[in-house]
């Protein structure tokens, strides 16, 4: 399942009545028409107290099974393995995931990992059991004896029929959705669910599309009232920038790239390694680590990985992160303090890297969501119009692609780059006659039309402004990263990178 950043990791609910409970941890929130109970989950209702304690401690996502006489069931996931639950009899099975019926055999590879969420489909013709995998834009339906099913957009619905009403979604509930879970169905007795993507919520008709939208409490829909504030409050995602605290770091710094959970996430950790000098701080290597082993709680993740890969060979090859989930409200979030190998709550993290007889532990605060800073400096032809933003909808797009506006900035936020404008934008006056009298940038040949087609650093000028990006000072902040580099169109072929094309620019933690 991916991480998410809801203040809550699962939500179950029940296709036959009004009732809905919330998981994070050993607590929850049990939501019913009567009002809403909060506590942990064994004392909402006790038949939950016999779950092992793995799952009672964490689970990453939850799945409402069809009733075995007139008992409930629920998967639980965590990592790569499952509990399979009976609310009346206990653990009925705990094992991979991949050996449930044709898990393990008919999934596609795009759906082996990271999915979104999870939603019991209608029984085949034979009365087989059918999942639902939402992933990005799209859901795919896998038969547990038979295999796949369908494959289709989430506009279109899960099933082939009776699903008029997912064409109507809001465009920010057309993909990377957090939960999906049943809620009671119409008097007709046509389906309802309750998708969820961060602080929001759809109650939605599979027939007459969207019922109520907004955050989950305030739904009107009888059921979901008054929850308790971890379930309004999201943490606060752990990818980002990590930096040793500077008290703490004796003479080596670490800048650490953490990327885990948000919306794409890679799996992977980068960072580099810095030592001070009598003249300043000189690098001295960088790794990267993309075979995780990632234990998430409630309150923290703890990332390990063995056979860290470091550019100049450092033998530092074992890692072990542990860094806290806190509230994104919580104003210690990002705030200093004092760590031991254990992260507490202020925020602060902890990285250790062995290996060869050799340590390196030190304490980590957050420094920024962003996983690389780049200076932006901009200019421009004297008279030209200097980009400012991109409208989606402008040009042909696919039918469930959400029509947004984009800027230089805010593309590549989405790929983890953070770009700060360096000043004003600087006019370059616009050139006559012999064009040995052109700024370099300009000189080159003629088009048909007999305009003059720039070459070098002033490239894209008319269209976009060229840019320049330099290294954030005093850091190898574009260490491997794929960037804007001097004389090149930001966007090349003069669109935006969309979707899942400026996911392709996060690929690049290598050191």
């Amino acid at each position: 399942m991916r991480y998410k950043a809801t203040g809550y990791s699962w939500v179950l609910g029940r296709p036959d009545g009004d009732w809905f409970l919330f998981g994070r941890g050993e607590d929850g929130a049990l939501a019913r028409p009567g009002g809403t109970d909060t506590g942990p989950l064994d004392r909402l209702d006790p038949r939950l107290a016999a779950r092992s304690e793995r799952y009672r401690e964490y689970s990453e996502g939850a799945l409402t099974l069809p009733d075995r006489d007139g008992s409930w069931q629920s998967l639980f996931f965590r990592g790569e393995r499952c509990e399979w639950y009976d609310w009346d009899r206990g653990v009925v099975r705990e094992c991979p995931w991949t050996e449930l019926g044709t898990w393990g055999t008919a999934l596609p590879a795009g759906y082996r990992s990271q999915i979104d969420a999870l939603l019991q489909g209608a029984d085949g013709e034979d009365g087989t059991w059918r999942t639902h995998l939402f992933k990005g834009p799209r859901v795919l339906t896998l038969d547990w004896r038979t295999g796949v099913v369908a494959e289709r957009l989430v506009t279109e619905g899960p099933d082939p029929s009776g699903c008029a009403g997912w064409a109507g979604l809001p465009p920010a509930f057309r993909g990377d959705l957090d939960h999906v879970a049943d809620h009671r169905p119409a008097a007709d007795g046509t389906r309802r669910s309750l998708l969820v993507k961060g602080g929001h919520a759809v109650l939605l008709d599979w027939e007459r599309g969207v019922l109520a939208e907004g955050a989950p409490d305030r739904l009107q829909d009888g059921v979901l009232t008054a929850l308790p504030d971890f379930c309004r409050t999201p943490y606060r995602t752990t990818t980002g920038r990590w930096t040793t605290v500077p008290e703490e770091s004796g003479g080596r710094t670490v800048e650490v790239r953490v990327d885990i959970d948000g919306e794409r996430p890679l799996l992977t950790v980068s960072g580099d390694l810095y030592e001070r000098t009598p003249t300043g701080t000189a690098y001295v290597d960088s790794f990267r680590a993309e075979a995780l082993t990632v234990e998430r709680t409630a309150g923290l993740d703890t990332i390990t990985q063995s056979g860290v890969h470091w550019a100049n060979g450092c033998p530092l090859t074992e890692l072990t992160l542990r860094l806290p989930r806190v509230a994104a409200t919580d104003p210690a979030a990002d705030g200093p303090g004092t760590v031991s190998e254990a992260a507490v709550p202020d925020g602060t993290g902890f990285l250790g890297l062995s290996g060869s007889g050799r340590f390196l532990s030190q304490p980590l605060l957050r420094t920024g969501t962003a996983l690389r800073t780049v200076e932006l400096t901009t200019q421009a032809l004297e008279g030209a119009a200097v980009f400012e933003e991109y409208k989606t909808s402008s040009g042909p797009a696919p039918s469930f692609r959400r029509g947004r506006t984009l800027t230089l900035a805010s593309a590549y936020a989405e790929a983890g780059v953070e770009i700060r404008a360096t000043g004003r934008v600087g006019i370059i006056a616009r050139p006559t006659g012999d064009p040995a009298r052109l700024p370099p940038g300009l000189v080159g040949r003629r088009t048909p039309r007999g305009g003059l087609r720039p070459r070098g650093p002033a490239a894209g000028s008319a269209r976009v402004a060229a840019v320049d990006v330099r290294r954030h000072p005093a850091r190898r902040t574009l260490r491997g990263r794929r960037h804007v580099r001097p004389g090149r169109q930001p966007w090349p072929g003069g669109g935006p990178p969309r979707g899942r094309a400026a996911a392709r620019r996060r690929r690049q933690h290598r050191p």
